[in-house]
Formats: structure tokens, C-alpha cells, sequence
């Protein structure tokens, strides 16, 4: 098994009984990373953070930001290779030294239920548990996983063998970061309220980061947002118009 001792505890820890105090405040932001003007999977990305507050003002974060161990992506990679939880910070300076611009959704209020399922995910990514692959086939139990698939694989039904978010065509950066978005929907308790003071809380300079909403995937060409409509046809129905 490729899991160690050590991972095994990190995952055991993740999965032990998170409660959810009724006062208490969870949210979500999801990030898409890509160069401007032409969009290439090696300098694409597509993150979340989730974020956990208290009344008494207390704030913890983490982030599921799954890349190879280098942190250089190579799209046409035959075999899977080691991967690594990137956490915010590290994963923007990739991003600028990457010259990539970032986009984000929300932050938005979620259900408990997501905070516990992130945490989950966070704990088989930092076990060893899983390999990277950027095109990864769609792996059935998520054990070879892109940076997409990471984080969607939260949201899978019990008995979902697939993921719900196809990566071709040209599906990576912001509009892969966008179906991740309304894939997470169902989760959000207010999706036409975002939660602006949580950005700067986590360390990031909203002026750098642009804002997107859950209406319209934002990728240029409108033939490759018709494909990709067509092939997720499942998920438009989580589209909310908020009249921006």
C-alpha cells in the first residue's frame, strides 16, 4: 500500500467525529488560476479553501490544492507521480512566478456537512493515498486524481464511480475552477452572498484576485463553453443568476 503509518494517522484524524457547533460558520472559496489570453493546462489550476469561523473570532483555513510534488505540471504524463497538498499561500507565489492571473468564486457559507467532507479529502491526499495525473481518466475511486478531480471528489454520491467534471475540452484554469463551483452548490446556504471579509482574513488582496459568479462560465470561446455545457449538462441546473 502506498499510504504510510504516518499518512494513515493524518487520515484517521481527518475522519474521527467533527462536530458542528450550531453557531459556528463554515465557507468555501474556489479559485481557477490560468495565463491570459492563451490557456495552457501546465500553467492552469484550480483550488478551494475552506474556512471554519467562531463567534468568538477565532478562524482556521485549509486548502486543497493538489499538484505534482515539484509543483510542475506536465499534461501529457503516462504514468501518475507523486503529488502534494500545496496550502494558499505557497500555491499563489506558484501561480505569480507561473505568471498566471486567479479568479475566484465566492467565499461563500456552507453546510457543515462540505467543511467535513473537505476535511476528509485533505486527509487521503496527505496520506499518500493518492498520485497525481494532470488527464487522469476519470479514476474510479480517486486515487489518481488532477487538481479538479481533488477537489471536487468531496461532493461524489456514495455510489458515483465517475467524477461529474470532464477536463476536455480546454476544461482546465478558470472554467474547470467554474464546475467545480456549481458542483459544490448544493452546499452553500446563501450562493448570491459572498462573505468578502473572509479574503483578506485568509491572506489574500482581493484587488489581485477576480471575481466571478455562478451564472456564466467564464471561458472565452462560446464554442468551448457549449461543449462543455453540452458534456455537464447535470450541473447547469445549479446555475444561480444573482442580477449583477
Amino acid at each position: 500500500m502506498r499510504r504510510t503509518w504516518a499518512g494513515a494517522a493524518v487520515l484517521c484524524l481527518a475522519l474521527g467525529g467533527t462536530t458542528c457547533a450550531a453557531e459556528d460558520a463554515y465557507y468555501v472559496v474556489v479559485f481557477g488560476a490560468q495565463r491570459p489570453f492563451i490557456k495552457q493546462p501546465r500553467y492552469s489550476h484550480s483550488f478551494a479553501t475552506f474556512a471554519h469561523a467562531t463567534p468568538d473570532g477565532g478562524l482556521e483555513a485549509f486548502t486543497i490544492s493538489w499538484l505534482p510534488r515539484t509543483a510542475e505540471v506536465r499534461p501529457f504524463a503516462l504514468e501518475p507521480e507523486e503529488g502534494r497538498n500545496f496550502d494558499l499561500q505557497t500555491t499563489l507565489r506558484i501561480c505569480c512566478d507561473n505568471r498566471m492571473e486567479v479568479a475566484c468564486w465566492g467565499p461563500y457559507q456552507i453546510d457543515c456537512d462540505l467543511w467535513r467532507r473537505a476535511l476528509r479529502q485533505k486527509g487521503r491526499l496527505e496520506s499518500g493515498e493518492v498520485l497525481y495525473k494532470a488527464f487522469d481518466e476519470g479514476s474510479t475511486d480517486g486515487t489518481v486524481s488532477n487538481c479538479i478531480h481533488a477537489v471536487s471528489y468531496m461532493a461524489r454520491d456514495p455510489d458515483q464511480r465517475s467524477p461529474r467534471i470532464i477536463v476536455a475540452p480546454a476544461n482546465w484554469g478558470e472554467s474547470g475552477s467554474y464546475w467545480i463551483a456549481l458542483r459544490l452548490r448544493p452546499w452553500y446556504v446563501e450562493p448570491c452572498r459572498t462573505h468578502d471579509w473572509l479574503l483578506p482574513a485568509l491572506g489574500v488582496n482581493p484587488n489581485n484576485v477576480a471575481r466571478n459568479g455562478l451564472d456564466r462560465n467564464p471561458d472565452k470561446s462560446p464554442v468551448t463553453r457549449a461543449l462543455q455545457a453540452t458534456l455537464q449538462a447535470e450541473l447547469l441546473p445549479n446555475r444561480v443568476d444573482c442580477g449583477r
